[in-house]
């Protein structure tokens, strides 16, 4: 699944999937990620490689000034 998105200033990014108990399944964060369009790769892995269950996760996309969620649906 590719996630993409734009920052209008340089800042700090978090992007963290969870299943829909709440449960951290994967996170990506970087720091002083310049302004531009970016697009980021999830293979329906968790942090430690094990693939993961089809099923509906929620992808949290986080800046010091912005959060948002967005409900996707992983099938295998």
């Amino acid at each position: 699944m590719t996630y993409s998105y734009q920052l209008p200033k340089e800042s700090d990014v978090s992007i963290t999937v969870y299943d829909v108990l709440g449960r951290n399944v994967w996170n990506h964060v970087e720091t002083d990620k310049p302004a531009g369009h970016y697009s980021l790769m999830w293979k329906g892995v968790n942090d430690t490689g094990q693939l993961q269950a089809s099923g509906v996760y929620l992808i949290s996309f986080s800046t010091p000034g912005f959060n948002a969620v967005q409900k996707v649906l992983l099938l295998r």
